[in-house]
């Protein structure tokens, strides 16, 4: 027996299948390369050309360049320098933040949605208008002619450069030229936290300038002028706009208001202005 597990030992042993036998490392010899030898590493890799990194401002980019109109109001926005006009002045400040409530910015026709600027001895002339009211100041500050789309802020209004392509309306028509004072209107208590006290003393203005002139306001128009009080001028026809004046301001701060002429579709009122507004109507009579 001894015979036999000797003898599987060595068969064993010379197949060189031995369990739990020690492997000798192996010594690498450091093979030592010059830089000489490698020669130009990047000589055989293909250049790679990389498209260039997409980004939404880039595409914007290319959409308006497609379009030339666009195209054209960024070469003249670029080429005029951008003049600012900030109005810090609490009383001119709230002179402007007035005037710019008569801008209605929903409506389509350009000449509503700007603040038109003149110039005149004192200063500058602001004026404002919807269609159906007509609001105007002057202040001292001289600000460039032109029609501005103001930026209003809490404690500032600001101007940029004027824009173009708006024809303004001779807006000095629209003011009553005989009119006669019927009394005054108090509004210094309109505005804070309580708005219901608000409503009632809106409501009670319309009731005395209904009383004083036989013209119905839109009490919209009528908070508008929130705030101060306003000396109430008519003329002797009742269908003409009415001429309200801050008091205390020279007459340099005034709102001429439409009145409601007519109950329209839906019992909803309809407003105008007087014809003479931009002179297409007449002309129209006219032919």
């Amino acid at each position: 027996m001894l015979g036999i597990e000797n003898l599987i030992k060595r068969l064993s042993a010379g197949s060189g299948k031995k369990t739990g036998a020690r492997k000798t490392p192996v010594k690498r010899m450091p093979v030592k390369v010059s830089v000489r030898d490698l020669g130009d590493p990047f000589a055989s890799r293909p250049v790679r050309k990389y498209s260039p990194m997409r980004s939404p401002f880039r595409e914007a980019q290319q959409r308006s360049a497609e379009m030339p109109h666009k195209r054209k109001s960024m070469q003249r926005r670029s080429s005029k320098p951008e003049a600012v006009t900030v109005i810090k002045n609490r009383d001119e400040l709230a002179r402007a933040k007035f005037v710019c409530k008569a801008i209605d910015r929903s409506d389509k026709r350009p000449f509503t949605q700007v603040l038109h600027v003149e110039q005149n001895a004192g200063g500058s002339i602001l004026v404002a208008t919807d269609g159906k009211r007509l609001h105007v100041a002057h202040i001292k500050t001289r600000i460039p002619e032109g029609d501005y789309k103001p930026l209003i802020a809490g404690d500032a209004v600001k101007l940029c450069n004027p824009v173009d392509c708006v024809d303004y309306p001779d807006w000095q028509r629209v003011v009553p030229e005989t009119a006669k004072k019927k009394g005054t209107i108090g509004l210094d208590m309109v505005g804070g936290k309580n708005a219901g006290r608000g409503r009632m003393v809106i409501g009670e203005a319309c009731r005395d300038i209904k009383g004083m002139t036989g013209a119905k306001l839109d009490p919209e128009f009528v908070a508008g002028l929130s705030g101060h009080s306003w000396d109430v001028y008519a003329p002797s026809a009742p269908e003409k706009p009415l001429l309200l004046f801050e008091t205390g301001s020279d007459k340099e701060t005034y709102a001429v208001i439409m009145p409601i002429l007519s109950i329209g579709e839906n019992n909803r009122p309809t407003q105008r202005m007087p014809e003479n507004q931009t002179g297409k109507r007449r002309a129209s009579q006219a032919a």
